[in-house]
């Protein structure tokens, strides 16, 4: 009898372990996107270049809605000018059933951001992503997304007058893992 029960029991776990999918509830996910951007504004000569690296994890805490932490590396170059900075935020995206290999999302994220320690300069900054991830296997998806981000600088008073806001569109490739 408990031979039987011990059988059952390991059936009932191996069973329900197959069922889950890779964006089920308990599920982890480890991702990261590259994305690059060049914009050109009416004011300006020349245009501003624009390259992030962006690391996320996260969890399901309910089927097709992943809740994460992202960090973020953002280059930014126009002419002679460059800067760098890093960022962090939480991230919420919801994916939707299109079929086994293609999953569409929409995605929001929220990053702060320390640019000048010397300054005290930092920004603000709401993202939203639209994309589709396509499972390669169980696990394992490429990813692209089309990206739109408005952040806001905030400067200490005086230092360079209003803070300004920016907006941009930007185009992703990445890759996701997930672990269930």
């Amino acid at each position: 009898m408990k031979i039987i029960i011990m059988l059952l029991f390991i059936c009932v776990i191996t069973s329900n372990g197959f069922s889950q999918t890779a964006l089920s509830k308990g599920s982890y996910s480890i991702y990261g996107n590259i994305s690059f951007s060049s914009t050109t504004t009416e004011n300006r000569s020349g245009s501003v270049n624009e390259f992030t690296f962006n690391p996320s994890f996260g969890y399901f805490f309910v089927d097709n809605l992943f809740v994460g932490i992202s960090v973020m590396y953002h280059s930014v170059s126009s002419g002679n000018y460059s800067n760098s900075n890093s960022s962090l935020g939480p991230l919420l995206r919801y994916f939707f059933d299109a079929n086994d290999n293609l999953k569409p999302f929409l995605g929001i994220s929220y990053f702060y951001s320390v640019l000048s320690t010397d300054d005290n300069i930092n920004a603000n900054t709401l993202a939203l992503s639209a994309g589709v991830d396509l499972f390669i296997t169980k696990s394992f998806a490429i990813e692209g997304s089309v990206n739109y981000s408005y952040g806001v600088y905030n400067y200490p008073a005086g230092l360079y007058g209003d803070d300004p806001s920016v907006e941009v569109i930007s185009v992703g490739l990445g890759v996701n893992y997930f672990i269930h």
